[in-house]
């Protein structure tokens, strides 16, 4: 699981290299002009990703491990 904030402006852009499994999980900030984003990713793809995201603009990059899920 990946997590990042990101300018409203270049969500899409970054939701473009983080779509998840359905869609990404968009949580409105208190600066309205930026969201946070979750997101399901491929561990292998994680350094890339985060490179990634970080050209388009995201912030507070963070990276989770899921010990266990149904999906």
């Amino acid at each position: 699981m990946i997590s990042y904030n990101i300018p409203r402006n270049l969500l899409s852009q970054a939701a473009a290299i983080t779509p998840g499994k359905s869609s990404p999980t968009v949580t409105g900030l208190e600066d309205a002009n930026y969201c946070s984003v979750s997101s399901l990713i491929a561990k292998k793809d994680s350094a890339k990703k985060m490179d990634e995201l970080e050209k388009v603009g995201a912030t507070d990059i963070l990276l989770f491990a899921i010990a266990n899920s149904r999906m």
